[in-house]
């Protein structure tokens, strides 16, 4: 896709690194305590330290955690895209990786975020390299019911901030926007100001 382009749809969001658990192969004398640290149908927060213990918790239960790209932004355009419409698809974001000893605790190196945009067609050009650690998630599945704990790159404000004029740029070549949220100091402001 030629640089000048116009973009059908621009996802703009986090990328995340979520690690996928189905309740289901966990053993169940396990699985209350695994419980406790989630809340039932929703998203809280974790820092990285907690994450990391957390995912050894779960490593110590179960081989069957699957490592996956997301972000919610990413899941929708990455949906568009396997969708074959013929849209010419765009993010903005920031990949950042995740912490180097999360390979130990899975057992294998983790995937990149960047690795499915050009096989899918989706436009990378807004996407920016930061800093490690990045966006991470653990998703804990229960038939219909999803459980998050969710680490936030921080670093997202200041990337955008200091790419302000690439991303006013880029977002201007859209026709649609699909936003998520994004935590991080003035990133909404920023977000609002950009659009």
């Amino acid at each position: 896709m030629a640089a000048e382009e116009p973009l059908d749809v621009v996802g703009i969001g986090a990328l995340n690194l979520d690690l996928i658990v189905d309740i289901r192969d966990i053993p169940a004398t396990n699985v209350v305590g695994l419980r406790n640290a989630f809340a039932a149908d929703r998203e809280r927060p974790i820092d990285v330290d907690p994450f990391l213990d957390l995912a050894r918790d779960i490593r110590a239960s179960t081989s069957r955690i699957r490592p996956e790209r997301g972000g919610s932004a990413f899941n929708t355009i990455h949906a568009l895209s396997a969708m074959k419409l013929g849209l010419n698809l765009g993010y903005v974001g920031v990949d950042s990786p995740p912490p180097p000893e999360l390979a130990d605790i899975l057992g294998c190196r983790p995937p990149s975020a960047t690795s499915p945009f050009g096989p899918l067609g989706i436009n990378s050009e807004c996407v920016f390299s930061g800093r490690s650690p990045g966006g991470l998630s653990i998703a804990l599945v229960d038939g219909i019911e999803r459980s998050l704990r969710t680490h936030a790159d921080r670093s997202i404000a200041g990337i955008l901030r200091k790419n302000r004029p690439a991303v006013e740029t880029y977002l201007g070549r859209a026709r649609h926007l699909h936003i998520t949220s994004m935590i991080g100091p003035g990133l909404v402001n920023l977000l609002v100001d950009i659009i």
